[in-house]
Formats: C-alpha cells, sequence, structure tokens
C-alpha cells in the first residue's frame, strides 16, 4: 500500500524539481517546486483511487489544488505565479497518452487514435480548467478581502 502512493508522489516531486532547476528556479525555491509536485498529484491519486472519481475530475482536482498552491506560495516568497503553477502541474500532462495518440495516428489504428486522443484532451481540458478555475477563485477572494480590509481601516 505504500509503496503504491509514496514512489508515485516521490517521482512527481522530483519530476517538479527538474523541471524548476530547468527552468531555473533560484535554489532556494527549488524545494517548494518539490513540495508543490508531491501535493498535486498526492491529490490526484487520492481523488483518484481513495475517493473514486473519473479521471477528469482528478485531473482538474489535482490542478486546482496545484494552483492555490502556487498562488498562495507566490505571495509569500514574491515568485511570479507562473513558477510554481508550471512545476507543480508538470507531473500531471497527460504525456503516454498523447504518445499512445500520435502512435495510433502514425500506424493507422484508428480506435487507438480517438480512444487516447479524447483521454489526451480530455485531461489536458480538465488541468486547464482546474487552474482557471483556481487562479479566478483565489483572485476573487484576494480582491475582496483587500476591499474588505480597506474599508475596516477607512472605519476607524
Amino acid at each position: 500500500m505504500m509503496k503504491e502512493w509514496l514512489l508515485p508522489i516521490v517521482s512527481a516531486a522530483l519530476g517538479s524539481l527538474s523541471f524548476a532547476m530547468f527552468f531555473g528556479v533560484r535554489s532556494r525555491k527549488l524545494w517548494l517546486s518539490l513540495l508543490g509536485g508531491a501535493l498535486n498529484w498526492g491529490l490526484y491519486l487520492l481523488a483518484m483511487k481513495k475517493i473514486g472519481l473519473p479521471a477528469t475530475m482528478a485531473y482538474a482536482l489535482g490542478a486546482a489544488a496545484g494552483t492555490l498552491y502556487a498562488e498562495i506560495l507566490a505571495r509569500i516568497v514574491k515568485t511570479p505565479v507562473t513558477v510554481f503553477v508550471i512545476t507543480s502541474v508538470i507531473p500531471m500532462v497527460p504525456g503516454g497518452s498523447l504518445y499512445y495518440t500520435m502512435l495510433g495516428l502514425l500506424q493507422g489504428d484508428k480506435a487507438t487514435f480517438v480512444d487516447r486522443g479524447l483521454y489526451t484532451l480530455s485531461a489536458a481540458g480538465a488541468m486547464a480548467l482546474g487552474i482557471f478555475a483556481a487562479t479566478m477563485l483565489f483572485r476573487l477572494l484576494f480582491t475582496v478581502g483587500r476591499a474588505v480590509c480597506s474599508a475596516v481601516r477607512r472605519a476607524h
């Protein structure tokens, strides 16, 4: 049971760390990228294996969690949000599925091409939707919070 969860989460964390290094993230912030990848993939696995959500919903949930993590962290460490969004969400990119989609196309296997292609598109779309929803929710709450704080300061 532990290996079933630990190995994929550690692999995702190391993948995030690798991309953070590739993108030139400063060394003192690398561990934050590593943590984002682990959190993102851990929530994805939790949604799929424990809660039993469909894959597309798990992709959306994982991407939304990674985006919220990035939004909060970017403000704490004063770094652009994209640094942490990209590195935390990168392990979820359906690269294997995209490979099999293209392989099906090149080999003329229409069934594989359509099946894997639809899965790849739905996974990528769900990730984009999760990122968008989390970003808009965070910005809305952040804007409302600032407005409330300003109103309270003016009242006193």
